[in-house]
């Protein structure tokens, strides 16, 4: 049996979609961070598109760490630090002190794998 499909030709009416979310940053240390980091992209008046370009890192990685929503690794970071020509330690000056460390969830000794010399 074909059923008939129906296409809505008619606009969307998108002032019914809330806006988005402006979550605060994850901590102090990553929203400040991140606003040099932003700071210094719209100063070399880059967009994320061009900045992910150069960068080879995502565009919604890059608006994550510039809203300090996201903890980025230190390649990330230098990759960041070399495209926008930045001095690693100006950046990171005066910064409130970082998030502690992520428990991987497993304590003790770590599992012995047999390869050991």
């Amino acid at each position: 049996m074909i059923m008939p499909v129906l296409l809505r030709t008619e606009p969307i009416d998108l002032s019914a979609v809330p806006p988005e979310a402006k979550k605060p940053p994850s901590n102090p240390f990553l929203g400040k961070l991140g606003n040099r980091l932003r700071l210094r992209r719209e100063d070399r008046d880059l967009t994320l598109d061009e900045l992910s370009t150069l960068s080879d890192i995502s565009g919604s990685t890059i608006s994550a760490i510039e809203r300090g929503q996201k903890n980025a690794g230190i390649s990330t970071i230098a990759r960041l630090v070399q495209v926008l020509e930045l001095d690693f330690a100006a950046l990171m000056r005066d910064l409130p002190e970082p998030p502690p460390p992520k428990s991987r969830g497993r304590m003790g000794p770590p599992r012995r794998t047999g390869h050991e010399e």
